[in-house]
């Protein structure tokens, strides 16, 4: 019986930096043990409502913002704040990460932001706050489960199953001031742009950055993480290891009193494995950012509802996302739309000479052909040259440690603060971030390979005979699909 009931993502959507990414496919039994052998509270009380059998459920997942040193909740703030949707009739898993910066009246203490609730009153205060900001008087917002988990489960995770590819869109860097063994440890981070292997220190160092961008690009940031985690572990290497995580994720997480039953998690479990398959929807909060010297982050009430009405109600439909496979469309139909998508969209510019100039930046000894997007959008600027960094040249370690030559290049979006375009090449075929295409287009004889990530078109891939290419979209996938996909189109050899 407990072999059907196997935990498929629960533990991923854990991202403690941004609700912590790993996955389980543990036994229940397993789970419930390790809950309990941790001894820890439950969390939640009267903020948590039970769900009937098999309707969709909403989960609050809270990363603790606990560093070192620290000693109880108290001395901690909630780094991030993020809830899922599992609706099965929707056929889709939604997720709507709340700023840690947003302006909010936290009972008993007064104006502050929401992340100062978990410091007065943990995550118990937290959920009632995120009740109370996403609830109308006709419409009160449930809460069905809630988990809190620390840093700790983060790094141990990814490092137990094997760290995660992510595709780092920009040179992510800051030396701690505090010195080793101080409370600001955490902070440092040196990770150079490029489709990389991450750890589990800099997973967390990457999730949790915030010195050069806002709130809203590193909710972004945190949700991309998970969805690259989510789809690189397979089910055997989880359940090899369940028993390991189990025992991670009773000693370094806390929930509500259901989640520590047998009953409690087969509810939830038989929801999720509903839902397998089926895609993620990412809905944005309305946040307004307000002056560089404001710390606060504020909504319009009414577009907090908008967004909570899309998130409730999500689903692959609703959410436009592209079909898994491409259409068979007649061949009228193909080739037309293959004409009408080869013209360049409005608000682009030739950059010949600027891609020119990162490719002999790169020199000879890249180890395979270097291209560059001619056509980019008007606002974009190449980052660089800066050795080393902008553009780069490097090796990614792929399965088993073997090096592949790779490079990278960045733009600045001039989209939004913190919004980066990059541009990727490498001799391996088979990086996990292009195993599955939404679709295809054949733009300039190229045949390109489209990711999706609901409506919006996350990534832009081409294969050659000598490595793959790909276009990605900035971390708020602010780049309207039809200039990514003019971008990916126009890649040009070096010297052509």
């Amino acid at each position: 019986m407990w072999k059907r009931f196997l935990l498929g993502i629960f533990l991923i959507v854990a991202l403690a930096a941004g609700a912590t990414a790993t996955a389980g496919l543990l036994q229940v039994k397993d789970i419930v043990q390790a809950i309990k052998a941790s001894h820890a509270p439950s969390i939640g009380g009267k903020e948590i409502s039970q769900a009937p059998p098999g309707a969709p459920q909403t989960l609050l997942l809270i990363g603790s913002d606990r560093r070192f040193g620290d000693r109880g909740v108290h001395s901690a703030h909630s780094d991030t704040i993020m809830l899922v949707r599992l609706n099965s009739h929707a056929k889709a898993t939604a997720m709507l990460s709340i700023p840690r910066d947003l302006k909010v009246d936290v009972p008993g203490h007064g104006p502050d932001k929401i992340n100062s609730a978990y410091a007065v009153g943990g995550a118990t205060l937290t959920a009632k706050v995120v009740k109370q900001i996403l609830s109308t008087p006709a419409r009160s917002f449930k809460i069905n489960h809630i988990v809190d988990i620390n840093f700790g489960l983060f790094q141990r995770l990814v490092n137990r199953l094997g760290r995660v590819y992510v595709d780092v869109d920009r040179n992510y860097f800051h030396q701690s001031s505090g010195g080793l063994g101080s409370v600001n440890d955490y902070s440092s981070i040196d990770i150079r742009p490029g489709y990389q292997l991450l750890a589990g220190g800099d997973s967390l160092a990457f999730a949790r950055y915030r010195h050069n961008d806002t709130d809203i690009v590193r909710a972004a940031r945190q949700q991309s993480f998970l969805r690259d985690a989510k789809e690189q572990y397979g089910t055997g290497t989880l359940v090899n290891n369940r028993q390991q995580l189990a025992n991670l994720f009773g000693t370094y997480t806390r929930s509500d009193h259901s989640l520590k039953t047998e009953t409690g998690l087969i509810k939830l479990l038989n929801l999720m494995i509903s839902l397998a398959g089926e895609p993620t929807v990412r809905i944005d909060f309305p946040a307004i950012l307000g002056a560089p010297t404001d710390p606060f982050v504020t909504a319009n009430a009414a577009s907090v509802q908008a967004a909570v009405t899309r998130f409730l109600d999500a689903s692959s439909a609703n959410a436009g996302a592209a079909p898994r496979k491409p259409a068979k469309h007649a061949t009228r139909h193909r080739r037309s739309r293959r004409a009408a998508s080869n013209a360049v969209p409005a608000g682009m510019m030739n950059a010949k000479n600027a891609g020119e100039t990162q490719g002999i930046d790169l020199g000879a000894g890249v180890g395979l052909p270097v291209y560059y997007p001619k056509i980019v959008p008007m606002q974009a600027r190449y980052m660089g040259p800066i050795a080393k960094i902008y553009p780069r040249a490097y090796a990614i370690q792929g399965p088993g440690g073997h090096p592949y030559k790779a490079y990278r290049m960045v733009l600045d979006s001039g989209l939004a603060f913190g919004n980066y375009i990059g541009v990727e090449g490498t001799v391996w075929k088979s990086p996990p971030i292009l195993k599955s295409p939404s679709a295809f287009r054949t733009m300039n004889h190229k045949r390109l390979e489209l990711f999706y990530d609901g409506h919006r078109l996350q990534l832009v891939a081409w294969r050659t005979p000598h490595g793959v290419y790909w276009i990605s979209n900035t971390l708020q996938e602010l780049l309207p699909g039809p200039q990514l996909l003019a971008m990916a189109a126009s890649l040009t050899r070096i010297g052509s």
